[in-house]
């Protein structure tokens, strides 16, 4: 059924068939109660991502938020999205408002428009944090996927891990989506932790995601493997 009022089509809610840690019995899961979740994708659409990789990471999006539409969730742990794609320093745009319905949030991304420009990822962060200000929920988890290489023009890693820790203070638990084998490694580890030194390790592997390429998004069963940590685990 659709509960968003925007209409028919896929919806996010409610859900509670992702593969959990434990089971009742064979094939029966126990409920998530993870607690509802506010999830924000937030798509770089600078220069360096290219065209054909900006394409195929929309792809990716819509492949994991359909894999949550088909998922089963009480209402009171409902899971909302809302995609931002950013590329230099004021310029970021809301391309889907955090809602349930699938339909909706699919045709947004869809409709993105590659804007093929510099990168600022923490204005992308500052820009983020207005948004859930604005928009979140009370009680609602705000987890953020940032698909990143870690490489900003004219930012310090120090300038990162200012950003990332007003973040943090303001709630949002931040993934990163690395792509590649030529990412700012150092820059990286702060925008997932948040520190520029003692980088913890357990904490980065829950949050932060590596494929070699763009076309690695797509294939076998990574999604769901995003998809669940992001918003279940």
């Amino acid at each position: 059924p659709d509960v968003s009022g925007t209409g028919s089509g896929h919806c996010l809610l409610p859900w509670s068939a992702l593969p959990l840690p434990h089971t009742t019995a064979p094939g029966r899961s126990i409920a998530c109660t993870c607690g509802p979740v506010d999830l924000l994708f937030v798509l770089d659409s600078s220069e360096s991502i290219g065209l054909q990789n900006f394409q195929i990471a929309k792809d990716f999006i819509i492949k994991v938020i359909d894999r949550l539409s088909k998922d089963e969730r009480p209402a009171d742990d409902s899971v909302r999205v809302s995609v931002v794609q950013y590329s230099g320093k004021n310029q970021q745009k809301v391309e889907a408002q955090f809602q349930y319905n699938y339909t909706v949030i699919a045709k947004a991304i869809d409709n993105m428009e590659f804007i093929n420009d510099a990168t600022d990822v923490n204005a992308a962060l500052r820009y983020v944090m207005g948004l859930y200000q604005r928009s979140s929920r009370g009680g609602a988890k705000k987890r953020v996927l940032v698909f990143s290489d870690g490489h900003s023009q004219g930012i310090t890693t120090r300038a990162i891990e200012r950003a990332v820790q007003e973040a943090q203070q303001a709630g949002i638990e931040i993934y990163v989506l690395a792509v590649g084998s030529q990412v700012n490694e150092p820059n990286i580890r702060v925008l997932v932790t948040g520190k520029s030194a003692d980088y913890d390790v357990v904490y980065g592997e829950r949050h932060l995601f590596r494929v070699p390429d763009y076309t690695s998004l797509l294939r076998g069963v990574f999604y769901q493997t995003v998809s669940r940590k992001i918003a279940v685990d």
